[in-house]
């Protein structure tokens, strides 16, 4: 009877810290730890990983553009470990992330930089794109995924310079991790051919944007502003 009670009282805590999170930047909970928002081509919010334990959170971006709901969501392209005032990650019980709910929330909202309750312009959110490039430098698909987030959101909101830059960001990282990208994404030019024809017939990604909206969970959303 007593771990009855220990693990409804764990649950209730789940559900709150939950709550918290979703009133806080106006979400939508696909489960107990995940909670994300629609920005334009982006699924964006926070999710709670345990290890051990403990209580890890994080902000993260997913793409919408995929085959389907399940493979955008098969793995976020951007993966940041919210952390304390020190630099330090979370690593917290449920009952102490509840406690300490209003800092994680301000350094939250440090790293990100916007509102997520209101419309995103562009520049904001590559800001946090770029900072994450260069956070995550020496990390090869971290850099095709930035590089990804770019230029469908240049795709997204038909932007011919974001485009340009991103091609730009592709021919750098090449020159830089050239065996590691042609093992798994092939020539420079396949990779830089493959998203001139995604931005050549746009209206075929914001389709299945709008497909995988309409096949998903998730009710927030706000504007990605040009």
């Amino acid at each position: 009877m007593a771990s009855l009670l220990y693990d409804k009282s764990k649950m209730k805590e789940e559900t709150i810290l939950k709550n918290e999170w979703v009133k806080r930047f106006d979400l939508t909970a696909v489960t107990q730890s995940k909670y994300y928002k629609i920005v334009g081509c982006f699924a964006i919010g926070f999710e709670r990983l345990k290890i051990r334990g403990d209580i890890h959170p994080y902000f993260v971006i997913y793409p919408l553009w995929e085959e389907d709901v399940k493979k955008c969501f098969w793995g976020p392209f951007l993966y940041h470990h919210i952390k304390n005032s020190k630099g330090l990650p979370y690593y917290l019980s449920i009952s102490q992330m509840l406690e300490k709910k209003e800092e994680i929330f301000l350094n939250a909202e440090n790293y990100i930089n916007f509102d997520l309750r209101k419309n995103i312009h562009k520049d904001t959110l590559l800001k946090v794109i770029n900072a994450y490039s260069n956070e995550r430098y020496y990390v090869p698909s971290d850099q095709y995924a930035t590089i990804e987030m770019k230029a469908r959101m240049a795709t997204f909101l038909n932007d011919e310079s974001l485009f340009e830059q991103a091609i730009v960001d592709m021919e750098i990282a090449y020159a830089k991790y050239n065996s590691i990208f042609e093992k798994y994404l092939g020539k420079l030019d396949d990779w830089k051919n493959n998203l001139t024809s995604v931005f050549s017939n746009r209206q075929a990604m914001l389709d299945k944007i709008e497909e995988n909206i309409a096949n998903g969970k998730i009710k927030a959303q706000v504007e990605l502003l040009p």
